[in-house]
């Protein structure tokens, strides 16, 4: 499952044949390998039936986030270190850059400053506030308001914003708020209302994913037995879907 984010892009390329399509899909793995090195990237066929993604996918969940993640990369490892699978990852990516702003409500209180009015201020100033509608032709054109571009691009600048107070006056926002800038997850996914990981890879040669399990099997019965309660590693990708139609039938 992949949401919509500036980071990421997909393209659909049609082929005349089998053949051409086979010849297209050698061409790019290996041109964008060497174009974009630094970028994630996958080449992959339509999938018929009910998409699975990648044919390779262990999830990892437990409540702590971060023993969650430390887990999901041992998990990763073990994978990586199989010569038959390729683009290993975790689907949390990496931690986003964020900056923490801790009000002090008993200053901001003395100074006539709500949360409310704090925030919309913030959201105003950095992300910028609709105000109005210009229509050209047939289009309509959102007018924002938001603060110089200055203040917006420069983080050390957000201790010095003037904040308006319920007097007229302003005051700077490190008097009455505490700035942090560090790192936290941009998206956690959840199954059965516990953080889950998924580690998610491609099959390098054409083995089938149940025979790459198998190989991995032992190593990931280890990472299991020294997981503290509470915690999981389960199978899923095509051999979890292969084992649900299977049961079905049966």
């Amino acid at each position: 499952q992949q949401l919509p984010q500036a980071s990421f892009a997909q393209f659909v390329v049609l082929a005349s044949s089998l053949d051409d399509r086979d010849e297209i899909r050698r061409s790019l793995e290996t041109q964008i390998k060497q174009l974009l090195p630094q970028v994630r990237t996958r080449v992959s066929l339509l999938e018929n039936g009910p998409p699975v993604g990648y044919p390779l996918q262990y999830r990892v969940s437990g409540e702590d986030l971060n023993l969650v993640r430390k887990e999901a990369q041992q998990v990763a490892r073990v994978i990586s270190e199989n010569p038959n699978t390729t683009n290993v990852h975790l689907d949390w990516g990496e931690p986003s850059k964020i900056i923490s702003i801790q009000i002090d409500q008993d200053r901001a209180r003395q100074m006539g400053v709500s949360s409310l009015d704090l925030a919309n201020f913030l959201n105003a100033s950095i992300t910028g506030s609709a105000i109005e509608q210009y229509r050209e032709k047939r289009e309509l054109i959102e007018i924002r308001l938001r603060g110089d571009k200055a203040e917006r691009v420069e983080v050390a600048s957000l201790a010095s914003l003037a904040v308006p107070t319920a007097n007229g006056t302003t005051v700077p926002l490190a008097q009455i708020a505490k700035i942090e800038y560090k790192f936290e997850d941009g998206l956690i996914w959840h199954r059965n209302r516990l953080p889950t990981i998924t580690v998610r890879a491609d099959i390098r040669t054409n083995l089938q994913p149940a025979t790459v399990v198998g190989e991995l099997a032992e190593s990931m019965d280890k990472l299991r037995a020294e997981l503290p309660s509470g915690y999981l590693i389960e199978v899923g990708g095509t051999v979890e879907e292969s084992a649900r139609g299977q049961s079905s039938v049966n």
